[in-house]
């Protein structure tokens, strides 16, 4: 897409979120969409499930509600963007930088947040059994509730994380 089907896109959405009769739900299942600047874009409400946003920028976004189930996010600028109660199962987020973003009550269910800097996350009530977090980085991330059974945490650092946590069986993170 390029930017004035993007423009277009976000447009019709946003009339569609204020239930305009003009307004459209942006749907954009298996869209090319990396690289894109959607800086603070409103996209809540949106169906992105297995489009590419690898390398884009999304912070300060609203992708809450949203359901971006296998979509590749590795390398995106996710900063402060919101991802509360979205569908996220299968997403790539590899690398990605969600520093202070929301992703409170996310399905993160078998999600690859390998190397993900995830510092002042909020991941409260979030289901992240079965993903991939090696090398990723959750300092100070708020982690009440957050299930993380089944999960691959190798290497993730949690320090200054004071919230209960569910780690699988066996596991300790280290001090």
């Amino acid at each position: 897409m390029n930017k004035n089907e993007i423009s277009a896109m976000l447009e019709k959405h946003s009339l569609y979120l204020q239930e305009d009769p003009e307004g459209e739900q942006a749907v954009l299942d298996h869209a090319d969409l990396h690289g894109a600047d959607l800086r603070g874009a409103d996209l809540h409400d949106s169906v992105l499930r297995n489009t590419n946003l690898r390398g884009s920028n999304l912070r300060h976004a609203d992708l809450s509600y949203s359901d971006l189930a296998g979509a590749d996010l590795s390398g995106a600028d996710l900063q402060a963007s919101s991802f509360a109660n979205s569908d996220l199962r299968f997403v790539n987020l590899n690398g990605a930088d969600l520093r202070f973003a929301s992703l409170y009550d996310a399905n993160l269910r078998n999600a690859n947040l390998s190397g993900a800097d995830l510092r002042d996350t909020n991941l409260m009530h979030a289901d992240l059994q079965h993903a991939v977090l090696t090398g990723s980085n959750m300092h100070g991330a708020r982690l009440q509730d957050t299930d993380f059974r089944g999960s691959n945490l190798n290497g993730t650092n949690f320090k200054s994380v004071p919230d209960v946590v569910r780690f699988p069986k066996g596991f300790e993170p280290e001090e």
